[in-house]
């Protein structure tokens, strides 16, 4: 039976959502999400419509065999990044069963069509800031635990054109920071959110000015199921670049794992760009652990 490819409707997003579980199982920080919070991150794309300001004409179709889901494929046309100069295609997110090789290219094929039919010269597959607000951590892009999905953008003539890399540290030990070689004022910062415990802000003050600032929260910010409750997510480290190099912010980090580890979080997670070695290697020496690979991807559409 020859897959046909078909708009998606509130009628599919059960199905849809299912098949979405089942593939999300093996990303970490990832979990199942129930069909009505599926269907909001997609409902706009059932009207051609807008789901935020970046992106517009938004479009979802199904790929079926019979009445089989056999992958799903979310386009819109609109910014890449907010200080981009021009529009391009977005491919919001794109799956296609493990073993379904042919429905995965039919349906990549159709929306590159569409998308050319809207006037696109260049598509970007999964970029960071369009992605579905329960899909993993902020800053992810496809997670390299979806090869199959992967193997056929790169089949397809996409290449990798950004990457984030995501490590865990479980069984956070209770840290004892290392002092940092610059006088500052430590402050500790709580804010409730929509973890069971609440997120961190370490800051580091000299006078008036903030010179460095570690921001956490929870893991369970990110995920509609709630699960990851005992993990913290290391958001935003930074020091001002006249007081790097001198231990601030590895301070920063261990005072803020430290606190974490005593109001109750097990674990911590933290990310860093695909070409930042400097910030990979001072992670991975804390005590962290590269568990995935996530990447954008793009392609000339002409």
């Amino acid at each position: 039976t020859m897959t046909t490819i078909v708009p998606y409707t509130l009628e599919r997003a059960a199905e849809v959502t299912q098949a979405y579980n089942t593939l999300i199982r093996p990303v970490p920080h990832c979990y199942p999400v129930d069909t009505a919070t599926f269907h909001a991150a997609v409902a706009a794309a059932c009207t051609g419509g807008s789901s935020y300001d970046l992106v517009h004409d938004e479009r979802a179709f199904v790929a079926l065999r019979g009445t089989d889901v056999l992958g799903f494929a979310h386009t819109a046309v609109g910014y890449r990044r907010p200080d981009e100069p021009r529009e391009t295609g977005i491919l919001r997110f794109l799956w296609y069963r493990a073993g379904e090789r042919a429905a995965g290219h039919d349906i990549l094929g159709h929306v590159e069509r569409v998308l050319r039919a809207q006037g696109m010269t260049d598509v970007v597959a999964f970029p960071q800031i369009h992605r579905y607000p329960f899909l993993y951590l902020s800053s992810a892009y496809l997670s390299d635990r979806l090869g199959h999905v992967a193997a056929l953008l790169g089949k397809n003539g996409y290449q990798r054109t950004a990457g984030e890399v995501y490590l865990n540290w479980r069984d956070l030990p209770v840290l004892e920071p290392v002092p940092a070689q610059v006088e500052a004022e430590i402050t500790l910062e709580w804010k409730p959110g929509a973890g069971r415990l609440p997120g961190l802000a370490v800051h580091a003050h000299r006078g008036e000015k903030e010179i460095g600032v570690c921001m956490c929260v929870s893991c369970a910010e990110y995920n509609a199921a709630g699960e990851d409750q005992d993990w913290a997510f290391t958001k935003w480290l930074g020091v001002e670049e006249e007081e790097q190099g001198k231990g601030l912010g590895k301070y920063l980090l261990q005072r803020a794992l430290r606190e974490l580890r005593l109001a109750g979080y097990r674990h911590a997670t933290i990310s860093t760009a695909l070409h930042n070695y400097r910030a990979a290697l001072f992670y991975s020496n804390l005590g962290y652990r590269v568990v995935d690979w996530t990447y954008e991807y793009g392609r000339r559409l002409v």
